[in-house]
């Protein structure tokens, strides 16, 4: 059995006191069943394994539920990010264009791609993409770090990116909910999509082949509340209340 463990109580042991009122907003809930999660050699590395993990409750073990496949990461590797972790002290956090993915734990929110939603590959919620689509990166932006529609919004940014690029990797993709309470410059529109080949790296997303990132979205169920957890190896190897696999 894997001990009843918080997030925030380990990550605290490795980087410092937590005050409380961190701590009581910082647990894995335990209504999580679906865990995925992604590790990497070293803070630097543009290369990492990802798995998932269910459990029917929080008093059972994680059980591996396919077999771990090859991502890669932001053309500088990982940096802390922003989402249900505390602060990660002694390493910069992450910011807008520094080519960095987001260490830490995240919720995820929609699914995306080309196809309509009829047509979306699982039951996890789903954005179709369309010409009009822009994920806002200009951090002087109120629609800073989410994904609009021209039409519906007042455009008032200077910077966004393309969400239907000519090299497909936006076909099929999920958001990461890294910083999604918008602060400014601390880095925006973090998905897991496609990659363009193995040997690509991204501007800080994490990117898979596009067979495993179906597979991925047809996992997902939203009564199991997933979660993505993605650090360096040197830190998951201490979070005692993960598969010991992991690692």
């Amino acid at each position: 059995m894997i001990p009843r463990r918080t997030l925030l109580l380990q990550l605290a042991a490795l980087t410092g006191p937590v005050s409380r009122a961190t701590a009581a907003s910082l647990t894995v809930p335990e209504q999580c069943r679906q865990l995925i999660t992604v590790i990497a050699p070293a803070w630097n590395a543009t290369r990492a394994t990802l798995r998932r993990w269910e459990r029917p409750d929080s008093r059972t073990p994680w059980a591996g539920a396919a077999q771990p496949i090859a991502v890669v990461l932001g053309r500088a590797g990982l940096r802390p990010g922003r989402g249900l972790h505390p602060a990660i002290p002694g390493r910069p956090a992450k910011q807008e264009g520094d080519g960095c993915s987001p260490a830490g734990l995240f919720s995820l929110d929609t699914a995306f791609g080309t196809a309509p939603k009829a047509a979306r590959p699982s039951q996890w919620p789903w954005l179709a993409m369309t010409s009009r689509h822009a994920g806002v990166d200009d951090p002087r932006s109120r629609h800073y770090n989410r994904i609009v529609d021209r039409r519906s919004v007042q455009p008032d940014w200077t910077s966004a990116e393309n969400m239907i690029p000519g090299s497909g990797v936006y076909r099929l993709g999920l958001v990461v909910r890294h910083n999604w309470d918008q602060q400014p410059g601390a880095g925006s529109c973090i998905f897991l999509h496609i990659w363009d080949h193995p040997e690509a790296t991204t501007a800080g997303c994490t990117a898979m082949d596009a067979a495993n990132l179906a597979s991925l979205l047809q996992w997902l169920q939203p009564s199991a509340t997933p979660l993505l957890l993605q650090l360096p190896q040197a830190l998951a190897t201490r979070l005692a209340w993960l598969p010991g696999a992991v690692t």
